[in-house]
């Protein structure tokens, strides 16, 4: 339909790339014919050097953000820009040498917002909660966005509301604070199936952030319910194969496996892996979730060298599209020192639980129970190391 070459008339900043809109037919002899079918899809075609690089350092998951960020009116636009410079001028260091971040503005919009800002304020509370991981504050942007609302619509319910009560929810859930959390998604769910019905597209994300709360809860046979709701109405919406869809037999299959239910769980987790693999490829963090799962369940049987292969798959595909220090590269690593481990062969897996140890303590906030798991796993493999050479000094050890 259109092309737009940017190779050829590159802007100010050098960028350049080929983006193409394509229509889209369906199946049918009739929609072929028709050469004013609705669909159409964005095509973008890159440099190889500069996609990897972009898969590098996360650029896509900013790009997305911000360009919806600052979407709409010029006015809207305005405010935004006047919002993010505060905050970048507001920026500073505290005595230790850390970033810090006055507030003052944004207690000033809290304190000021009306029904007009409702825009801004939802914009502001995902800033905070997605890219700063300033949760707290996220909680207040966000708390100020319900009152607004219910101020808005007298107590009654609204989609409006319910999205608002699932922003607290998943902040809330960031911090580990389940039960809270879990109320909220609760209240979301009621509003959506009193405004919507039973089986409205809606009611899936807000199932499936249930069902990650009912699973950290150890609720597995509830988790598990909640899903297969969520299931029907997604495969109602999506059909099949689907990367939604997907996404929720991949959580059904980490239940299962939970629950020792290793055949089922093993199944579903590679019909998760079918769907991302006809729909969005297998470079993405749904696959390595499935492949991590799919390598426990070979552990667990004694199949090593299987095991093996599917978290050096997920590891390897973690490394290209988050870089090599991102914190869910723990969790493959962790698994391959596992394996090393059951193979005897200590010296190697010392060195792969090392390596997940030092991204982990690269964290701000690091996760001390992960921290806690890998350093016993190294003491245990030190104490048999040190047994291996007192019986056989001066030789080669594992």
């Amino acid at each position: 339909v259109q092309a737009k070459n940017r190779f050829k008339n590159p802007g100010l900043s050098g960028y350049r790339d080929i983006n193409l809109h394509i229509r889209i037919h369906q199946s049918s002899a009739e929609d072929e014919a028709d050469d004013h079918s609705p669909y159409i899809c964005e095509v973008q075609m890159h440099h190889r050097a500069i996609r990897e690089l972009g898969k590098e350092l996360q650029s896509h998951q900013y790009y997305e953000y911000f360009r919806s960020y600052f979407a709409g009116a010029t006015n809207s636009l305005g405010d935004r820009l006047a919002d993010l410079k505060l905050i970048m001028q507001s920026s500073g260091t505290d005595s230790s040498g850390d970033s810090t971040l006055d507030h003052s503005f944004l207690q000033r919009i809290l304190s000021e917002s009306t029904e007009e800002d409702e825009e801004r304020l939802e914009n502001l509370g995902k800033l905070f909660q997605s890219q700063l991981a300033e949760y707290d504050w996220a909680i207040r942007i966000y708390s100020k966005l319900l009152d607004v609302r219910l101020h808005k619509y007298g107590g009654h319910n609204h989609q409006d509301l319910a999205e608002t009560y699932q922003y607290l929810g998943r902040v809330l859930l960031a911090q580990w604070k389940l039960d809270d959390a879990l109320t909220l998604f609760e209240v979301a769910i009621d509003i959506r199936k009193n405004i919507l019905g039973e089986d409205h597209p809606s009611l899936a994300e807000s199932f499936n952030d249930m069902a990650t709360i009912l699973q950290k809860k150890r609720k597995l046979n509830e988790a598990y319910t909640v899903y297969q709701e969520s299931l029907v109405i997604t495969e109602r919406k999506y059909g099949q194969p689907s990367c939604e869809a997907g996404r929720v037999c991949s959580g059904m299959a980490d239940i299962l496996r939970k629950q020792n239910k290793l055949d089922e769980a093993l199944e579903l987790f590679e019909k998760a892996v079918r769907m991302y693999q006809a729909t969005i490829g297998e470079e993405n963090s749904f696959t390595t979730f499935s492949y991590n799962g799919m390598a426990w369940i070979h552990k667990k049987r004694g199949d090593l060298d299987r095991a093996l292969d599917l978290y050096q798959r997920s590891l390897d595909i973690q490394i290209k599209i988050k870089g090599g220090t991102h914190p869910s590269l723990s969790f493959s690593y962790n698994g391959i020192g596992s394996v090393l481990e059951r193979q005897n062969k200590l010296e190697e897996a010392m060195e792969v639980y090392q390596t997940s140890l030092n991204i982990r303590q690269q964290l701000e906030k690091s996760d001390n129970n992960t921290i806690a798991f890998i350093q016993g796993r190294m003491q245990k493999i030190e104490k048999r190391l040190q047994k291996e050479r007192k019986r056989n000094p001066g030789g080669s050890v594992p």
